[in-house]
């Protein structure tokens, strides 16, 4: 019967569980402020998500993860605040 019950509420809990989450922030790379090594321009520019290093070209995060099977893209908004340029919603598969 103790087994049962501790199954019953392994389930339960796994029910009600939502789907893995993370949540990362990524500051992107931009050459004016930042006092990196500077980059090309065309992927050191901090105001345009979609080209830069961090986080549009093929070895940054959000491609990466696009890629992979482990994770789907669900939603991408632009702009959801002023200090934030795009936030791109993955779901645990």
């Amino acid at each position: 019967m103790r087994s049962v019950i501790l199954a019953l509420l392994a389930l339960t809990f796994a029910a009600s569980a939502g789907p893995a989450q993370i949540r990362v922030f990524i500051a992107l790379a931009d050459n004016k402020t930042q006092g990196i090594l500077p980059v090309p321009a065309a992927i050191g520019n901090g105001d345009d998500a979609a080209k830069n290093l961090y986080w549009g070209c093929s070895e940054a995060l959000k491609p990466v993860l696009k890629a992979g099977t482990a994770w789907q893209l669900t939603r991408t908004e632009s702009n959801p605040r002023a200090d934030i340029i795009e936030r791109a919603t993955f779901t645990h598969r």
